[in-house]
This record gives structure tokens, C-alpha cells and sequence, in this order.
């Protein structure tokens, strides 16, 4: 489906933006909403990782605040030198709980900002990497005691991007200032309940 000329003109007005944040920070961070399928939750994932040599990394889930923190503060150990393999646990710092790093399967369907800006199509996708979150006591999903259901932590392989994200139209986020003025976005994806903050990009502080 042809986008319409304003989504046209805005996506690459970000396409500039993101390039010059990638540049400066070497990665941004992603937030898409979710869609109105039950496989189109809301997540958040890296720009940039790929360009350094490592799978970009996604997470599933959660709020945007958080999210943004979550990969902010795992894609800087990346960033300093850090090879994530799948299986590996990392310690959370902002909370008490764990991420478990695991493969996905289906990269094209999930990271489409990533092979926006490397110029990928899907069945090329870059590579990335899920952080599974555990609950506070400790407990991943697919252990007895998790207090929620599949719905909230969709597994690897079993969902993908909202149809709005298509078009790209999400939420980039990095450690530069918010754009004051400029045409804004016909759409813009958030989770559910949440409200937005702003349309600024926010990527890796050093």
C-alpha cells in the first residue's frame, strides 16, 4: 500500500534524524505500540547494534520508560565491547529480576526501523537478539510461578510489528534533545493506556 505524501516526507525527515543520532551515539532506541491483533504487542528494540557487529536487541512487553532504560543500559555494554550470546543471563539494574537472551526468529517481522535504516528487506533482515524479562522473584515465563500469562511476554517467533509500524511510524528515542516544531506523524503507536510523552528520539548516551 503507497503511503500518502505527508507520511512520505515525515518518514524521511526521520530517516535524517536517526542517521544523525546513529552517528553521534551509534544506536537509538525504538518504542512501537501495540496493534489491534493479539500478536502485535507493544515492544521496543536498537538501531544501530547491527552496524557494530552484534544482533540489535529487542524487548517485549513493557512500558516505554522502561524499555528505553532496559536497552539503553544493554546496548552500552554492547557498545563497550560486549558479545551477547543466546542462553546468557544478564542482571537488571533498575529492578530486582534477570533478561535471558534468546534468538529471534523472525527478525523482518519485528525490527522494520533496523532494515529501514540498513536498507534490508525482510527476508535480509539484520539479525536480533529478545531479552526475556523475568518477574521480580526471579521467575521467567516459562517457569512455574510466573504471575502472567503468555499474553504479556509473547515468546520468540510468535508475534510481530503492529501494521501501523509498517509505515515506521513509532517512537524513536535518543539522548538528543526533541525537535521543537517540524510536521508531525498522521499516527503515532503507543501501548495501551499509556500516554505520550513527546515525539523526540532519545539513543545511547555514552
Amino acid at each position: 500500500m503507497p503511503l500518502d505524501p505527508q507520511t512520505t516526507a515525515w518518514l524521511d525527515q526521520e530517516d535524517a534524524h536517526l542517521a544523525r543520532v546513529v552517528r553521534q551515539h551509534r544506536w537509538a532506541v525504538q518504542y512501537v505500540g501495540s496493534g489491534e491483533e493479539d500478536d502485535e504487542p507493544c515492544f521496543g528494540y536498537t538501531i544501530g547494534l547491527f552496524g557494530l557487529g552484534h544482533p540489535e536487541l529487542v524487548l517485549v512487553g513493557l512500558g516505554a520508560d522502561t524499555t528505553h532504560g532496559v536497552l539503553q543500559r544493554v546496548a552500552g555494554e554492547v557498545a563497550a565491547g560486549r558479545d551477547l550470546v543466546p542462553g546468557e543471563l544478564i542482571d537488571r539494574d533498575d529492578r530486582p529480576g534477570r533478561l535471558f537472551v534468546e534468538d529471534s526468529p523472525n527478525p523482518g517481522e519485528v525490527v522494520l526501523g533496523a532494515n529501514r535504516f540498513y536498507q534490508r528487506p525482510p527476508e535480509y533482515s539484520v539479525s536480533a537478539f529478545q531479552l526475556a524479562w523475568s518477574h521480580a522473584d526471579g521467575h521467567f515465563l516459562w517457569e512455574a510461578g510466573y504471575p502472567c500469562g503468555p499474553g504479556c511476554q509473547p515468546r520468540p517467533g510468535t508475534w510481530r510489528a503492529s501494521t501501523a509500524a509498517t509505515a515506521q511510524v513509532g517512537r524513536i528515542r535518543s539522548s538528543s534533545p526533541a525537535r521543537e516544531g517540524g510536521p508531525r506523524p498522521p499516527h503515532r503507536s503507543r501501548a495501551r493506556g499509556e500516554p505520550l510523552d513527546g515525539a523526540g528520539a532519545r539513543a545511547g548516551a555514552e
